[in-house]
């Protein structure tokens, strides 16, 4: 639970550090930063997976429909976060996209990770 935390933590964090970034090396670094901590974040994440005997595809993708409706409002408020504060010069617009943006991928992945586990309880039976 605590790697998905970190991976949607993170998100939230790039989200924020995207809107505000200006050739700021502060924000930039951040952003960097969030990707770094992302990726280490996923790399645990299988690692773990495959400790439990659970064998995880990296190069196979399976996108669902669920998974385009999540990715949509993540990538609008990426976006929105930029175009929002360089109209209006507001720091609370990419704060709440980032803190949006963390919701949506915890709730995407910790009740994603729930509905996986009782399909795999209901096939093992």
């Amino acid at each position: 639970m605590w790697l998905v935390l970190l991976c949607a933590v993170s998100l939230g964090f790039k989200t924020a550090a995207m809107g505000l970034m200006l050739n700021n090396g502060v924000w930039n670094g951040i952003q960097w930063s969030t990707y770094i901590i992302m990726c280490l974040s996923i790399v645990f994440w299988i690692a773990a997976l495959r400790c439990k005997g659970i064998t995880v595809g990296v190069g196979k993708v399976n996108v669902s429909k669920k998974g385009i409706i999540s990715a949509i409002p993540i990538c609008t408020l990426l976006i929105l976060s930029r175009v929002i504060y360089l109209q209006k010069d507001s720091v609370l617009f990419p704060s709440i996209a980032g803190f949006l943006n963390a919701l949506i991928l915890l709730l995407g992945l910790y009740f994603g990770l729930r509905l996986n586990a009782k399909i795999e309880e209901k096939a093992s039976e």
